[in-house]
This record gives structure tokens, C-alpha cells and sequence, in this order.
């Protein structure tokens, strides 16, 4: 028989076995292969910065430009959005004022 989670949808855990990595879904699976998934998640993030890191030093000027060119592209179209939100209020209490009135 398998050691019970205390899990209070379980009434049993005869079944651990069917599941793979010895869990159930519960999260009271096998902490040993917890921690191998966990460093492969590592191992990936580890990975991710490496390629960050050679893409920044192969390319940073060009990343740099590309970002700035984003960034004001992106402040520009954020003001003119606030700026069109603002009309639509505008509208929205002057139509209100005017139904107001009727």
C-alpha cells in the first residue's frame, strides 16, 4: 500500500502506481523527481541567458536602436490612445448633458 497525502479528495492512493513520476495529481508526488524537473527548468533558463547574453554582445547596437525605434513607436501610439479616450469621455458626458436636458 502507498503512503497517503492526506489530500481531501483522496480516498485511497492504491492507484499512485498508474500515474507517471509516482504523483497523482495532487502534488504529492515524488519529491526526487520534483527536483529533477526543477533543474531541468533550470538548466533552460540557464540556457536562455547564455543566448541573451551572445545576442547582446554580437548585436547590441542594432538591439539598441530597434528598442528605442519600439519604445517611442509604442509612447506615441499610447498618447494618441489616451488622447482618443479622452474625446470619447468628452462625448460620453456631453451626450449625458444633453439627454439630461431633454
Amino acid at each position: 500500500m502507498t503512503e497517503q497525502c492526506g489530500h481531501e479528495s483522496h480516498k485511497h492512493h492504491e492507484e499512485h502506481e498508474k500515474y507517471s513520476k509516482g504523483g497523482c495529481g495532487c502534488g504529492c508526488g515524488d519529491p526526487a523527481e520534483k527536483f529533477l524537473e526543477l533543474s531541468e527548468v533550470a538548466w533552460r533558463e540557464l540556457l536562455i541567458e547564455e543566448i541573451k547574453s551572445e545576442i547582446k554582445t554580437k548585436n547590441g547596437e542594432h538591439i539598441k536602436k530597434l528598442a528605442a525605434l519600439i519604445a517611442d513607436t509604442s509612447s506615441e501610439k499610447w498618447k494618441f490612445k489616451m488622447a482618443a479616450k479622452a474625446k470619447y469621455f468628452e462625448f460620453k458626458d456631453s451626450l449625458k448633458e444633453y439627454l439630461k436636458s431633454k
